[in-house]
């Protein structure tokens, strides 16, 4: 429920979680939170958990030794919306961060506000996880000709030379292929995974995940 809140949980399988016993790890409590924190994204970089998370309408940053007592940076937000009459105008949001070499990587949704209201995925880089370079040519991915559309909470992961992307739109989760981050070839055959039928837990919307690759 709102205002949101981040918290913790462990699994050894993936499938079985318990829940950390004094969660929430992390309210809003700084005046550009909005009164309202969610949609993390963590990476490990070295022996410190890194965190990218949303804030209203802006994304903010935060680091933590354990993944659960966590220090916010002071100068936030990192990523704020664009100027006026941009495509991400209105509010950027559910950032997924990758660090590429020495490089972190970051796709995120970006809305301009009605009538346009349509979400598409912009791309950031940045040297250290903090300042951040909105690429020129944004939006990188707009996922109908028309971009009267959505691709919602992009996932994405670089398996050797190519980087995997799924995100959310409509009744599925789809998925899409890019040799270089920004160019996006989407697979012929989505949605990938689809929402499930009539009256089950999952016959609406589904979106919002979060792929690795572990192995195989």
């Amino acid at each position: 429920g709102y205002p949101g809140t981040i918290c913790y949980a462990t699994s050894v399988d993936g499938i079985h979680w318990v829940k950390y016993d004094q969660n929430p790890v992390m309210v809003a409590s700084e005046d550009w939170e909005s009164d309202n924190v969610d949609s993390p994204t963590v990476i490990k970089d070295g022996g410190l958990y890194k965190m990218w998370y949303e804030t209203g309408d802006c994304i903010c940053y935060a680091t933590s030794v354990d993944g659960i007592n966590w220090n916010k940076y002071s100068e936030n937000p990192v990523l704020k919306p664009g100027p006026p009459g941009s495509w991400d105008d209105g509010c950027v949001y559910d950032a997924c961060v990758i660090k590429d070499g020495d490089t972190y990587k970051m796709w995120y949704g970006g809305e301009h506000p009605e009538p346009y209201d349509y979400e598409h995925i912009g791309y950031a880089t940045s040297p250290d996880g903090i300042n951040w370079t909105k690429y020129l040519e944004n939006p990188v991915f707009i996922p109908c000709p028309s971009g009267k559309c959505e691709a919602e909470s992009p996932s994405v992961i670089k398996a050797g030379s190519l980087y995997e992307f799924w995100y959310g739109r409509s009744k599925g989760i789809c998925y899409a292929t890019s040799s270089d981050g920004v160019n996006w070839v989407t697979y012929l055959g989505n949605p990938v995974l689809q929402s499930g039928p009539p009256g089950s837990w999952d016959s609406g919307e589904i979106y919002g995940c979060t792929v690795i690759k572990d192995g195989d």
